[in-house]
């Protein structure tokens, strides 16, 4: 009877050690669990600071040095709008960042780790810049909010932890945008250099000649990935002809784009015009471009003596209206069966007339991230 006691004591007393055992792992996991969700909590604190940061700052981007200066400030006070595990969120000048957004895909290795397409740009020139980074993090770096005081430290053997957080938003005009013709227009040339603005207004605005030389307002664009890197009058007037059957879920993007100031020009012309020529017959075999309301890639290459050579970067798009064409011998052209337009510009060989909408609307396949032109409104987006 003695030695059964004894056992059921010594049983009693594992039980009992067990049990401190379950109840200690049992705290530690609910201290590091309460710990963990405090932590997740001020990230996503701090994700939302940094959304609206970047939001704000993108939409005074207008492509001018005090649209820069008012970003910075706006960043600065939607931070501290917001706080994160009971303290409003602080940044620094380093957390603004200026810059464009590419699409993603392996060409995006702008950052130091990964895939990062947001790339960094000096402010020299506020034009280029349609995007904004923000960084912000309660890490007790540089400006930063201290590290997170954690509630069950003492149990997880840690009494602080470290968050941060960042985002991405472009602003501005038209980034991406459904099927646009491979024409390339200088920015010089359009945009007003005393107000920045672009050059607008109900009648013609440009006559931009086709031309082998540098220094005209517009040439040729290859922005379809699937047509290798020509930009030849053929090819150019074949993506003419066969934009009518574009798939306007496909978007193009900003970025480098292989340019030619132009050759073939006849080619370019009758295709816009939706027309064949062959000896002396005309057919019609595409849709007419003329009189209606087209998007253009718009490039700085080489302003204010512009080249259309190899690579070069598409700030934006424009919507134009081409109102008339010119062939070889400087005669005004239209599609077959319209009247032709009374243009009180000198007309010139080879040569497309333009005019621009001061505004247009944008499809819902267009967002911002480039320069704005036919717009008042800055359109947002987070991209990060």
């Amino acid at each position: 009877m003695v030695t059964r006691f004894a056992a059921r004591q010594s049983e009693s007393g594992l039980v009992a050690v067990s049990t401190a055992l379950v109840l200690a792992a049992l705290l530690g996991f609910f201290a590091l669990a309460f710990d963990i969700g405090v932590l997740m909590e001020t990230r996503a604190q701090l994700q939302n600071g940094a959304d609206a940061a970047a939001l704000a700052a993108a939409r005074s981007l207008n492509g001018q040095a005090d649209g820069l200066d008012a970003a910075r400030l706006a960043a600065f006070d939607y931070s501290n709008r917001h706080a994160a595990f009971g303290e409003n969120i602080e940044i620094g000048s380093s957390d603004v960042s200026f810059g464009r957004w590419h699409l993603l895909g392996t060409e995006c290795q702008f950052g130091s780790s990964g895939h990062d397409c947001f790339e960094p740009l000096s402010t020299t020139d506020p034009r280029k810049i349609s995007a904004v980074k923000i960084r912000n993090g309660r890490d007790g770096v540089s400006t930063h909010n201290p590290l997170v005081a954690l509630p069950f430290g003492a149990f997880v053997g840690a009494s602080n932890g470290s968050v941060s957080s960042g985002a991405v938003a472009v602003g501005g005009g038209a980034a991406a945008v459904s099927c646009p013709l491979p024409l390339v227009v200088a920015e010089c040339k359009i945009v007003n250099p005393l107000n920045n603005q672009l050059t607008c207004g109900p009648g013609p605005q440009l006559t931009a000649t086709f031309t082998n030389a540098p220094g005209d307002a517009v040439g040729f664009v290859n922005m379809d990935p699937t047509k290798g890197g020509g930009t030849n009058g053929k090819e150019t007037a074949d993506a003419i002809e066969s934009l009518a059957k574009c798939d306007s879920n496909t978007t193009r993007q900003t970025g480098l784009y292989p340019m030619q100031n132009g050759n073939d020009f006849g080619k370019v012309i009758d295709a816009l015009r939706g027309a064949t020529i062959n000896g002396n017959t005309e057919t019609i075999n595409g849709p007419c471009m003329i009189g209606v309301t087209q998007t253009l890639a718009v490039s700085d290459a080489g302003c204010p003596n512009p080249i259309f050579q190899g690579s070069q970067q598409v700030l934006g798009f424009v919507k134009a209206i081409i109102v008339a064409v010119t062939d070889n011998l400087g005669t005004l052209l239209a599609c077959p069966n319209q009247t032709l337009p009374v243009v009180p510009l000198p007309l010139q060989k080879n040569s497309v007339i333009l005019a621009f909408p001061c505004e247009a609307p944008a499809s819902t396949s267009e967002w911002g991230g480039g320069r704005a032109y036919n717009e008042s409104n800055v359109r947002l987006r987070l991209v990060q």
